[in-house]
Order: structure tokens, then C-alpha cells, then sequence
């Protein structure tokens, strides 16, 4: 998995949202995040607001082995573990309404 490091935005603490479109306009490009975190490992990864309360963004993520939803409460170098198991039920089985 990457991240990608927004350019500094015109107000104080802001960022300049065009900057995230491609890694070569961002601050320093695709940088490598976390381990593990291969296409192969996690089926649906999301970025959600700072739950944990320590500034930097958690991650929502469905890990192919047993389906389950996890949260993490990454640091600004690594992911780190998984802090909790949100849904403990197989996704991977569940079938899509239509």
C-alpha cells in the first residue's frame, strides 16, 4: 500500500487538493505504507477520520483470509497491527442485492 502526501494548500493547514490527483505533482510522490497490504491480502481498504484521536486518519480494511473488518489506528510511518475487529462475519460470502 502507498500514500501519497498532499502539496500544502493557500490557508494554514490546508492541502492543495490537485496535488493528489498524480504522485508526481504530490509532495513525494507514492510512498510505500505498511506491509502486507497486497492486493492478494486485503480485498477493501478505506481511510476514515481520526477515531483513535491521535491526528492522523484510521483505516477500515476486509482482509481476504477469513472476511472479517478490521480497524487500524496507523502512525505516520506504518499501519501497524490491527487494533480491533469491527464485523466479525465472512464478507467474502456475503452476495450483493439486485
Amino acid at each position: 500500500m502507498y500514500v501519497r502526501h498532499g502539496r500544502p494548500g493557500p490557508v494554514s493547514g490546508s492541502v492543495d487538493l490537485v496535488s493528489l490527483k498524480h504522485a508526481a505533482d504530490s509532495l513525494n510522490g507514492d510512498v510505500g505504507y505498511g506491509t502486507n497490504w497486497s492486493e492478494a491480502n486485503v480485498a477493501t481498504a478505506l481511510g476514515i477520520p481520526d477515531v483513535s484521536g491521535d491526528g492522523i486518519p484510521d483505516i477500515w480494511a476486509r482482509l481476504r483470509s477469513d472476511g472479517a473488518t478490521r480497524i487500524y489506528n496507523p502512525s505516520r510511518t506504518s499501519t501497524g497491527a490491527a487494533v480491533k475487529v469491527v464485523l466479525n462475519v465472512d464478507w467474502n460470502q456475503i452476495k450483493a442485492f439486485g
